[in-house]
């Protein structure tokens, strides 16, 4: 603490100022949010980088997208002299409103499906979570709400489900009738760690929202899932879903909504037996400008692979797997269960050194998860193609 503050006041005046005032963020801060939210945001940069050369800051990040942050300490020692700042809550609502920015500058395609968005408000998720919480705790509801309904493409591998579990929980305490989008936002957070019945419930309840609140790309979506997720049980009343679903989307005009109904479409067709009419919507997905990394892509694709390993056609199924990794972050879920599932395709072809290799990809990405909920269903499927591939003594050991 002497050390900190013998440093601290090494610093000039204006720089110590923002050292306070960083204290605003949790788990790190682009420069970009420093500006927006912090005093003076014009000379932000040159006192930042006092900052960082006095090491009470030190960059982390890619150099595509650099971060800051505090070591503890630091953090500590900063967030200390915020709570006493007079400015605190002035600080805290320009956050709110730097995320609401944030989502207000994209698209709803973008909001919801872009691998580049999701990236990072993971990077950035215990400021999300923070504003949020202030967001609740303050009567901000509707602007909770906007930003849940914002930041959907963050929910799709099931990395914070049980934080935004908790929100949402919160979330219909302060408002007994939700918006869509904020049932869209738990929907997707339910597929991300497989949780189906209150997935049924949430998607259902999204469509009528949106149908109240003349949500066309809401309820665009949620339809077209709820098709999907119900091919199994009734191919007739899915299919009829997922039609109204792209009809629904035409309306939008956004590709990537476009794109996604298509490929969900194309995969209830298959389910519910209608192959040929599935690879017509999915030839048709194909034509949509999608976004660089965009998660509606990767979902028309995945579903195109599974048509084609349907129909046959196995090395096509593949490669068009390995196309649909290119639009997922590095990590997470839905990448490992594409390995997963490359790996049993191996499997079925006796193919023994291929399933060894997916394997190890996978059980390498599995443990990158750390606690997601889904690991324990990754680690036994890795267990399974251990064997398969002649290497029972490490699946005992996993």
């Amino acid at each position: 603490q002497a050390v900190l503050e013998w440093s601290w006041k090494l610093l000039d005046p204006d720089t110590r100022d923002l050292l306070v005032q960083l204290g605003v963020f949790s788990g790190g801060w682009t420069l970009e949010a420093a500006e927006a939210v912090c005093d003076d945001s014009a000379s932000v940069p040159v006192r930042l980088e006092t900052l960082v050369a006095s090491s009470l800051v030190e960059p982390t990040g890619s150099e595509e997208r650099t971060r800051f942050r505090m070591l503890e300490p630091v953090r500590q020692f900063s967030t200390s002299l915020f709570d006493e700042d007079p400015r605190r809550e002035d600080l805290h609502a320009r956050h709110l409103d730097w995320w609401l920015a944030q989502c207000r500058q994209r698209s709803t395609g973008q909001q919801w499906f872009s691998g580049t968005w999701a990236i990072e408000i993971n990077d950035d998720f215990d400021n999300f979570r923070d504003v949020i919480d202030r967001a609740l705790t303050t009567g901000r509801i509707d602007e909770a709400s906007e930003l849940l309904g914002g930041t959907i493409a963050g929910f799709f591998d099931g990395m914070h489900s049980v934080e935004v579990d908790r929100v949402l929980d919160q979330l219909a305490v302060a408002t007994p009738e939700p918006a869509g989008r904020v049932l869209l936002a738990g929907a997707f957070n339910d597929i991300g760690i497989g949780r189906h019945v209150r997935l049924a419930e949430r998607l259902e309840a999204a469509r009528t929202r949106s149908r109240r609140d003349n949500d066309t790309a809401c309820e665009a979506v949620a339809t077209t899932y709820q098709g999907f997720s119900s091919a199994t049980i009734d191919p007739a009343q899915a299919v009829a879903l997922a039609e109204r679903g792209v009809e629904l989307a035409r309306l939008v005009d956004d590709p990537e909504i476009v794109g996604l109904a298509l490929g969900w479409a194309g995969a209830t067709a298959f389910i519910a037996g209608d192959r040929q009419g599935a690879l017509r919507w999915l030839d048709e997905a194909r034509t949509q400008p999608f976004a660089e990394h965009s998660l509606a892509h990767f979902h028309c694709l995945f579903a195109e692979a599974f048509v084609l390993l349907g129909v046959g056609e196995v090395d096509a199924a593949e490669a068009t797997l390995d196309e649909s990794l290119h639009h997922l972050p590095q990590a997470g879920a839905t990448r490992t269960a594409v390995h997963i599932l490359k790996a049993f395709w191996h499997a079925r072809r006796a193919e023994a050194t291929a399933i060894a290799e997916r394997a190890n990809e996978a059980l390498e990405l599995s443990l990158s998860l750390g606690a997601s909920t889904q690991l324990p269903d990754v680690a036994l499927a890795t267990c399974e193609l251990l064997e398969l591939s002649g290497h029972p003594e490490r699946a005992s050991e996993l």
